[in-house]
């Protein structure tokens, strides 16, 4: 693979990230400004809400405002004009409203249970450094005195963290329950750019290590951050993804996490223009798609150590991306392909292990004979299909161990494994000690 794939770290420098974030040390109280102001007035946070199909109930178009200094939660209570906004005792906050963490602002959330209002429209927004440790965020219904929910299509409102510009956001040993919904940065846990046009100057960055995520609607999603680092963490019962970052970020580590459960896509997806990642020791399993999936022209992407099993159609599956290495990971018992491969070149496949999945262990093709067209999108980002094949275990696939399709081509390592098949019928591929591709 070429000099721009990123190098897994060794172990004891994984154990010096744990360390770091785990024992940075929270900021300092600091006076600041702490206001309330109309949410109509702020053009991210208004556009939030006023796209919204219904408000919550008892919406009251006001947000807590932080600017400068370094606050906690006790603090913003005893600088709210009365009762109902933010209003804490020795073990729990209930928030009331949104909360806007302004640039060159700290907020520190610790050792508490900060219950999220439905009915009022809670959220935390962030253009400053967010921290949250050893606590509990939870979305709430106060009138049923019961978690937040959304309907099938995310449509209803739920509470939510987002945070943009050039934020950072430490999140570690937290739980977080039945935040987001289905709109733009309102997703559960958000990191984006501030707006979508013209040129980005500024990106997010955030940590998140050692926590437990229950019904988020996407687990994880970031738009052009730089500088992620998602670790560690239980992700289960997303209603969409269990992780996705999205479009151009870049300069990731998601290592170690399990992801159960995503109710209607994919584990793990990396899509459009995803630079600089690694993929490792993550356990990607029970989701309604595929266990690991890549789109949309993402480059420079390493993937190993992973296990991906019981999803409902590939333990992972490239689309139209290039420069991916694919190595020693665990793809079994999957409802489609063990590994699925469309229009993608530079390839590496190395020391995997694909079994008993429905379909085939390992299928590679482009665009010909696809049952639609490429839509535009994808017309820009069509590759020559080539891929290596280094010492993986390829045995007991439904449908045969591997199939190639259309112009699609093994470059180097073990052509025998994917037979090029004619125009009559597909061969099967070859197995066993003496074709050197041990079952």
């Amino acid at each position: 693979m070429p000099d721009t794939m990123p190098v897994m770290p060794s172990p004891a420098e994984i154990d010096r990230l744990r360390t770091r974030l785990h024992d940075a040390p929270d900021a300092q109280l600091a006076p600041g400004t702490v206001a309330l102001r109309p949410v109509a007035g702020m053009r991210t946070i208004g556009a939030m809400f006023a796209r919204l199909p219904q408000k919550p109930p008892l919406w009251r178009g006001q947000a807590i405002v932080l600017e400068g200094g370094s606050h906690d939660l006790a603090s913003i209570a005893a600088a709210m004009p009365g009762p109902g906004w933010l209003d804490c005792d020795a073990a729990r906050c209930t928030l009331s409203a949104p909360l806007v963490v302004g640039r060159d602002t700290v907020l520190t959330i610790r050792d508490t249970d900060l219950v999220l209002s439905q009915d009022h429209g809670a959220a935390i927004l962030s253009w400053g450094r967010l921290t949250v440790s050893d606590a509990t965020l939870r979305a709430w219904n106060l009138a049923a005195d019961a978690p937040a929910l959304t309907d099938d299509k995310g449509r209803a409102f739920r509470p939510y963290i987002a945070a943009f510009a050039s934020s950072h956001t430490l999140i570690r040993r937290s739980d977080l329950r039945h935040l987001g919904h289905q709109a733009a940065m309102s997703y559960g846990l958000s990191f984006g750019t501030d707006g979508r046009g013209g040129a980005v100057r500024e990106h997010p960055s955030v940590d998140m290590i050692g926590n437990r995520l229950l019904d988020v609607y996407f687990g994880f999603f970031s738009f052009d951050a730089d500088g992620v680092v998602v670790m560690d963490n239980h992700i289960a019962e997303s209603h969409v993804y269990g992780i996705d970052p999205h479009d151009d970020t870049h300069n990731m580590f998601i290592h170690g996490n399990y992801v159960i459960g995503a109710r209607h896509s994919h584990g793990i997806i990396l899509s459009r223009r995803i630079h600089n990642t690694i993929v490792s020791y993550n356990v990607s399993a029970g989701n309604k798609k595929a266990g690991f999936f890549l789109d949309k022209a993402c480059t420079d992407v390493l993937i190993t150590g992973n296990d991906s099993f019981l999803n409902g159609t590939e333990g992972l599956a490239l689309h139209e991306v290039e420069r991916v290495a694919v190595i020693g990971n665990r793809f079994h018992n999957n409802g489609a392909d063990g590994i699925r491969l469309r229009a993608s070149a530079d390839v590496l496949l190395d020391g995997n292990t694909v079994t008993a999945n429905g379909k085939h262990g390992l299928r590679a093709y482009d665009w010909q004979g696809s049952k639609r067209r490429p839509n535009t999108e994808e017309q820009g980002q069509i590759l020559p299909m080539r891929v290596g094949l280094l010492g993986n275990r390829v045995h007991s696939n439904a449908a045969g161990d591997c199939r190639l399709g259309g112009d699609a081509r093994v470059t180097r390592g073990q052509p025998f494994m994917c037979p090029v098949p004619s125009p009559a019928q597909a061969l099967p591929a070859r197995f066993g000690p003496a074709a050197g591709n041990a079952p």
